[in-house]
Parts: C-alpha cells; sequence; structure tokens
C-alpha cells in the first residue's frame, strides 16, 4: 500500500473509461468532488477548475501536493506532479470510484463531499 500511495503523490495521470452499465458515462462531470481511500490514508480532491489536490497520510506524516488537470477528451485526464507517469483506469459508480493503474495497483475511494 506505501509504494502505491507514495507513487500517486509523484505523477497523476488518470485513463478515464466510460463504461457501459451503472458506470458513470459523464466522468468530467462526476469526478468533481472529494474522495477519500477506504482505510482514509488518502483523499483526492478534484475541482471544476481543472486542480486536482491529494493529501496522503501515511506513518504519522501527511503530504499535501496539487496538480493541474488536462481534460485530454471525454474520458482521459492527466495531471503531472513531478517525474513518473502513472495512468489508471476509473470507473464511477454513484459515490465509489475504483482507480486501477497500468500494473494493477487498486484504489477505492468513496466520495466525501461535492
Amino acid at each position: 500500500m506505501s509504494i502505491r500511495i507514495r507513487t500517486i503523490s509523484l505523477f497523476f495521470a488518470v485513463g478515464l473509461i466510460a463504461c457501459g452499465g451503472n458506470y458513470s458515462t459523464e466522468i468530467k462531470k462526476d469526478i468533481i468532488g472529494i474522495w477519500e481511500s477506504n482505510d482514509k490514508s488518502l483523499t483526492l480532491e478534484f475541482t471544476a477548475d481543472g486542480k486536482v489536490n491529494s493529501v496522503i497520510k501515511q506513518d504519522g506524516f501527511t503530504n499535501e501536493s496539487s496538480s493541474d488537470l488536462i481534460f485530454m477528451d471525454e474520458s482521459n485526464i492527466l495531471g503531472v506532479w513531478e517525474f513518473n507517469l502513472q495512468l489508471w483506469n476509473v470507473q464511477i459508480r454513484g459515490n465509489k470510484m475504483n482507480l486501477t493503474s497500468a500494473n494493477g495497483d487498486k484504489l477505492k475511494l468513496s466520495k466525501v463531499s461535492d
């Protein structure tokens, strides 16, 4: 878990895929808000003005960072913190969001506010 969270803080690139069924087809709208990991160690805030802020709590320390977001198209978003590129598949269903990286790391987040 600690490697996965550190990776997110270095660089954040998200590949958003709008899936059929009950998953959101309005990712640009539905991702806006504050999301928290199930273990409460990671908080991501996506803002309407194209920013993402992260707060990582680990081993008694808190690390905060922010990034400009680039909406590449209807289903892809890019955020740059530093030098490590991470691609994440995002699925949103109601107030739940699943992030899955290209190497299989998974995060489950819940929306805590809009």
